[in-house]
């Protein structure tokens, strides 16, 4: 969709950019209560390509000095018809991230190596 949108001057708002959390927390971690009541989110995101897509982010954010979810924001981001992207924050820190996205400039390199494992969604619960 993204290139259509590119070709026809479309800017679209970029949905769960951290994909509901899981590219800014890691694997390790504790799960929110959100995701032991969620059962979209296990579902979205527990495939192979998704956790080669969290590791990527991950090794970015050790080589880079930032946040995953920097990263993963300035991924998203990148593309000129982004208009914005929709994302919920519950600390200052959570903001803070946020507002580094805009000036973290990825590689291509680093853009090759986050989709490299990408596989588009079919879309869900949508009716």
């Amino acid at each position: 969709m993204i290139p259509m949108c590119n070709t026809e001057k479309v800017g679209i708002v970029s949905w769960a950019p951290l994909a509901r959390g899981f590219l800014a927390r890691s694997l390790e971690a504790v799960p929110t209560p959100r995701q032991s009541i969620d059962r979209v989110t296990s579902a979205l995101h527990s495939g192979a390509a998704d956790i080669a897509i969290r590791n990527v982010v991950r090794e970015i954010s050790y080589e880079r000095s930032a946040s995953p979810a920097t990263v993963a924001l300035s991924w998203v981001l990148r593309d000129r018809v982004v208009a914005s992207a929709t994302v919920g924050v519950s600390s200052l820190g959570q903001l803070d991230d946020a507002h580094k996205a805009l000036t973290l400039q990825l590689s291509n390199e680093e853009i090759a190596r986050l989709e490299k494992s990408y596989l588009p969604r079919v879309i869900l619960d949508h009716k």
